[in-house]
């Protein structure tokens, strides 16, 4: 079985694994909203104030519109999720597009209520950390942003409904679109990309920090010399940021793959696109986003000099070591079977685990800590780090199971 066998056959619920993937999806957004409303955890203190005394209370002089935008798109895919495993499942035939009929109804005021609750919630704790203020604003920002992925999901479902459809009026066999949440997976896996870029990492890209310092490999040891640089020597440093940068953009740009097998069901123009431009496509991006990030929290960043600091920072020998090597790589992937290429992406991601875990800090790290320290996105330092940990064990997770698919896409 091949990558170009990754979907099943559609025709009423989707299997029970689908459903878990989701679910999984929708605990992760809960995640990321509470470690985005009450990061860095601590500093908890006794109030006067009731719990919802915050409703009531005057809007603080300093409110901007960042904020307000950052509340009502953070609730905006929970609301979509949310209503997504609550309505009703389609498959009877019934109109699924009748919006204050029956069970969709009622899935729509239970979406609402849970998003509104959880928003409830977080503004109430936040009254108990001296560092964050609860606002009534944030909470009617934050169900906007639910409503407002309800009405999208609203708008795909139609769509999707449309489709089916259409594959099921054709004369060929049947291989209706591969259902929206078959996608969850490889969308969740570029969100906790782009997020994990946002993160200070000794080493770049430092994915996978998990486990403890004594179990770190260190392949490149006996390159260790005299000249030791915050704990690693030069040479060490070089090869080890190498291997990770190599482990973590064919990692990257693997998954980008399947993603756009999947999707080109539903945009033919994807199918004709081969693996030596998602490579391109794979390495560009990942610098791309990891610079935005910098632009956005490097210090004098209203500066040339502080951007180019930062950048040249982060090219080191070793990132443009594993740049170079990364392409090449890729492009001998590209004479692998889909099980090779899989086998070698598998021990690519164990090892960057491996690698990533209890390494020493780095000038890189202390030198984009700074920053880290101030300003609007203080709250996203919790997130972002997380991000980066769990990235190469949640592609591990995706990719052992589209393994153990046994359906197929047609082409």
């Amino acid at each position: 079985m091949g990558f170009n066998d990754l979907s099943f056959r559609s025709g009423g619920r989707p299997p029970p694994s689908q459903t878990i993937g989701l679910w999984l999806v929708w605990l992760t957004l809960i995640a990321a909203i509470v470690s985005l409303s009450l990061y860095p955890f601590s500093g908890w203190k006794a109030s006067a104030d009731l719990p919802w005394a915050f409703l009531t209370k005057p809007l603080p002089k300093y409110r901007t519109s960042f904020d307000l935008w950052t509340n009502l798109l953070a609730y905006l895919p929970l609301g979509w999720v949310t209503l997504r495993l609550f309505a009703p499942n389609d498959s009877s035939g019934a109109d699924c597009t009748a919006f204050f009929g029956g069970r969709l109804l009622a899935a729509m005021l239970a979406t609402l209520v849970c998003c509104a609750g959880l928003s409830f919630l977080m503004e109430a704790l936040q009254t108990y950390l001296p560092h964050r203020r609860a606002q009534w604003l944030d909470l009617l920002a934050n169900c906007l942003g639910a409503c407002l992925g309800m009405a999208i999901y609203l708008v795909s479902r139609r769509r999707y409904k449309a489709l089916s459809q259409a594959a099921e009026e054709a004369s060929t066999p049947l291989y209706v679109p591969v259902p929206a949440n078959h996608l969850w997976f490889p969308v969740l896996l570029i969100i906790l990309w782009c997020l994990a870029q946002a993160a200070p990492m000794s080493l770049w890209p430092g994915l996978g920090d998990l486990l403890p310092a004594n179990w770190a490999i260190r392949p490149f040891a006996w390159a260790s010399g005299a000249d030791h640089i915050f704990g690693l020597s030069t040479a060490e440093r070089i090869l080890t940021e190498a291997l990770m940068v190599v482990a973590a953009l064919i990692g990257w740009s693997f998954t980008l793959l399947q993603a756009k097998r999947i999707l080109g069901q539903y945009w033919p123009a994807l199918r004709g696109i081969g693996w030596p431009s998602v490579l391109v496509f794979g390495i560009a991006s990942a610098c791309l986003i990891r610079v935005l990030w910098m632009s956005l929290l490097v210090p004098a960043v209203q500066y040339p000099a502080g951007l180019t600091q930062a950048i040249e920072a982060w090219l080191t020998a070793g990132v443009q070591t594993g740049l170079v090597v990364a392409a090449l790589l890729g492009a001998a992937m590209a004479g692998l079977s889909a099980r090779g290429q899989l086998s070698l992406v598998v021990a690519l991601l164990v090892l960057l685990v491996g690698v990533s875990s209890g390494q020493p800090e780095s000038g890189y790290d202390n030198f984009l800590a700074q920053t880290w320290s101030q300003g609007r996105w203080l709250n996203l330092r919790g997130l972002a780090s997380w991000s980066a940990a769990l990235w190469p064990v949640a592609a591990l997770l995706w990719l052992m199971a589209l393994a153990s698919t046994r359906t197929r896409i047609n082409h």
